[in-house]
Parts: structure tokens; sequence; C-alpha cells
């Protein structure tokens, strides 16, 4: 079988879909029905044993099943294909199927076929476990009870794909940290330091613009990016653990540093599918330098807030994200004095807190640029 047209046809799909001429969901779907079975997947595995991604057909069936598996499993269904592979990986079985992990008692009583898989037409199961430099992955095929379980001369045949697929899926990870890469730089010509984090917020990339930026009170430790100052160490480590989690509702936090701008810290989501499955990047940090705006930016901030002719200029200046005693010394007035414009400032634009107010200054000031 791992000889037929249909295989080899299926296998050509999957390079297509490395450079974009194919659906990873069509030609995994052909590769399922080369082997007998009614669909396919890819599932990433990072060391933290958490899958990070997966592709499958789209299908109606394919919904339906992923509803009502998300429904047994709060009600507490096991699947046991979820669970037991991950602690028989050791063993180095390129092919499992139901019968090396199940027995028939465990498929007559076992919720998860009573409630779940017989109900859905997926009832028979086998898996590929591939190992690649960037990390371990699992290709599960499903058949339906006329399709007929999956005996173990099928595992000998599909396991002849895991070479094959190894490549594919080595040459994909490559192609997926090149594009990262290439999108990282890209963000540094528009003076945006970067870093590509994954789930639990490790730094996966980063590019050149964010190695300029750290330095004593900004660095990489242990993989993670840290601050020296204790606030800010507290408030970039929420940031992180937020985007890291859903970094389309996280909100910018500004990083207050001495003697060099302070930063506007901001994430972005990894939305194209093969980059998020195959690099493992969940989220892009960037960090901006709050820096002073052009002139007319104090004429602006004076009209929004109702602000005095030395008020204004006391808030162009704080932009520039030195803080109180960088204002005072550019000005040539006491700290006396900028403390009480800073009074004025949060009592005219309705914030408390240098962070939220210097945020929406910096925000009018990006938009007078333009």
């Amino acid at each position: 079988m791992f000889h037929s047209l249909r295989t080899d046809r299926a296998l050509e799909a999957c390079q297509d879909a490395i450079l974009g001429q194919q659906s990873w969901s069509d030609a995994l779907q052909q590769l399922a029905e080369a082997f007998g079975a009614i669909t396919s997947a890819i599932l990433a595995v990072p060391n933290s044993g958490e899958v990070c991604g997966f592709f499958e057909q789209p299908s109606n069936a394919m919904f339906a099943f992923q509803a009502a598996w998300q429904e047994a499993y709060r009600g507490g269904v096991v699947d046991p294909h979820a669970t037991i592979p991950l602690a028989m990986y050791h063993r180095h079985i390129p092919c499992l199927i139901d019968d090396d992990i199940l027995t028939a008692d465990d498929r007559a009583t076992m919720p998860y076929f009573r409630e779940l898989a017989r109900p859905q037409d997926r009832e028979h199961w086998a898996d590929l476990t591939i190992r690649t430099p960037g990390r371990d992955w699992f290709v599960p095929f499903q058949r339906n009870a006329r399709q007929g379980p999956f005996t173990r001369a099928d595992a000998a045949e599909l396991a002849l794909l895991v070479p094959v697929l190894t490549r594919i899926l080595a040459r994909a990870e490559r192609l997926a940290a090149a594009n990262l890469t290439l999108r990282l730089d890209d963000l540094g010509g528009l003076h945006l330091a970067a870093w590509a984090i994954d789930a639990k917020g490790g730094v996966m990339f980063r590019n050149t613009a964010a190695d300029a930026v750290c330095g004593a009170d900004l660095w990489l430790g242990s993989g993670r990016l840290r601050a020296a100052d204790p606030g800010n160490n507290a408030k970039l480590a929420a940031f992180i653990n937020a985007a890291a989690q859903d970094p389309r509702g996280v909100e910018p936090v500004i990083l207050l540093r001495d003697g060099v701008p302070w930063l506007l810290m901001d994430a972005l989501a990894v939305t194209q599918r093969t980059m998020n499955v195959f690099t493992g990047a969940k989220a892009i940090l960037l960090a901006s330098p709050i820096v002073a705006s052009a002139a007319p930016v104090g004429k602006i901030l004076a009209d929004a807030f109702g602000l005095t002719r030395a008020e204004a200029r006391f808030a162009q200046v704080l932009t520039d994200g030195g803080g109180l005693a960088h204002a005072a010394a550019t000005l040539g007035i006491s700290r006396e004095t900028a403390r009480t414009h800073l009074g004025a400032l949060f009592d005219k634009a309705g914030v408390r807190g240098q962070v939220p107010l210097v945020a929406l200054l910096a925000q009018i000031a990006a938009v007078a640029k333009h």
C-alpha cells in the first residue's frame, strides 16, 4: 500500500503544502484515504508535552467530532489516545494501533468508545510517532466501523512513512523558522525590537533590534525576557504570560528606565498557521522607545487637554520617556515645578500615574506625526 500511486500523490501534496501550494488539511486527507482511513492530522508536541498545533481535514464531520470531543472532555471522559501514546513514546515504536495500548475489554467498556468514538463513527485508531530536530510529532489516523480496525500489517506499512514524513516535517520546520525570522527582521526595519515566544513565554527567535535594546536593565535570562527593576520585572512577567496565552487581548505596558527612553511593550499573535505549528511560536513581543515628538505635538496636547504653554512643553518632553527628573532638566525647571505640572496633567488628562499618562501622550504624539 505504501508504494501505491495514491500514497505517492499524498506525499507530493505534503511537499507542496510546505511551499503553500497545497493546503495541509487536503494533503493529510489524501494520505488518510491512501491508507483506508477517514481522516488524519499532524500534532506537534514540544518537550513540555503540550500540543501546540494541528492540521486536519476541515469537514463538517471533523467539526462535529471536535465539538463532541470537547464536550466529552469537560464531562470527564478520558481519551486514551491523548495520554497513553505519550507514556509509551520512549519505546520508539514507529506506529501504534489500538491493540498496542488497549484490550478488547477496554474498547467495550471505556466511556470514550461508548459515548464518543462509536457515535461519531471514529472507532479505530493508529498513530505515527516522528522526531525531528525541532520537536516531537504525532500523526494519527482514524477509521470508522465499516473500514475496520488497523492491523499489525497496516502498522508496518504506516511505519514506512516515518522516514519520508520526518524529512518533510523537518523541512517545514526550517522554512517556517526562516519565514518567522524574516518577519522579525521586517519589524526591525520599522525600528521595533521583536521577540517570538512560545506558549510558556520562552524566547525562540529575536531580531537585531531586540539585541540593541537589551542591556543592564533588560536582558534574556533562562530563555525569558527579564528586567532589573523589580516593578518592571513583575509587570513584564505578567505581560509575557498573558501574551503567551492569548496575545490578542493583551494591553500594552510601559517599562520605566533611568537615563534612556522608556519602552512601550506590545504583542502580536502569530496568526499564520504553518508558522505557529512548525515553529511553536505563539506571539511576537514588540518594544519601541517612547521618544519626543515633533514641535506641533505641543500644540495638539494643549488643545486636547486645555494645557497652558508651560504644561504643554512639559507634556511633550515627558513623552521622551526619561521621567520627571529628565523633563525638569530638559526644561530647566525645578523638580517642584515639574511635580506641579505633572499634577495638572493628571487632572486635565483624567488619569492617575505616570505610566497611563505617558501611554496616552505617546498615542497622541504618534497621531500627530502622521
